[in-house]
């Protein structure tokens, strides 16, 4: 059987606008203990612009800039990898394991955020599909190589 992405959205996804302050999506990313942020436009339109990895902050910071006045888009990765509801679950998986990501951003056709595939939510829907005896296979996934490391995009040097 095919499971879509859009059976195993979290559709409240946390997230952050382009004009928040990196303090702020620093302070949500803690609160939620989240290692990425999905980054929007605006809250009208939701439309996906970016997305902020811990290490993108580490690195500004170590730059010597000011997270408290540093806008979320001067440090984002634009035009982030992301997949669709009606893509397979399979290729979802595939583009974290490539990417090293533990969330994934869906988005509809005009790239409005829509929720995210995550990590945990993958591992709960195989258990719940698999057969008596089969937790193996969750076991499995989660132990490979998709989920070991966080989402580490480079950015330019700031």
């Amino acid at each position: 059987m095919v499971i879509s992405c859009g059976e195993i959205i979290n559709p409240s996804p946390i997230f952050n606008e382009a004009n928040a302050s990196v303090g702020m999506v620093a302070k949500s990313m803690t609160d939620n203990s989240l290692g990425e942020m999905p980054i929007v436009e605006n809250v009208g339109n939701m439309r996906l612009v970016g997305f902020i990895a811990h290490y993108d902050i580490v690195k500004m910071v170590a730059f010597g800039r000011d997270a408290r006045n540093t806008p979320a888009y001067e440090i984002m990765t634009p035009d982030p990898v992301t997949c669709s509801v009606k893509d397979d679950l399979s290729f979802a998986l595939d583009i974290m394991d490539k990417c090293h990501l533990r969330r994934l951003p869906v988005v509809s056709s005009d790239k409005r955020l829509l929720g995210m595939i995550e990590h945990d939510e993958v591992l709960k829907h195989v258990q719940e599909q698999a057969p008596l005896g089969a937790e193996s296979a969750a076991e499995q996934l989660d132990q490979s190589k998709i989920f070991e490391s966080s989402a580490v995009i480079e950015v330019d040097a700031m």
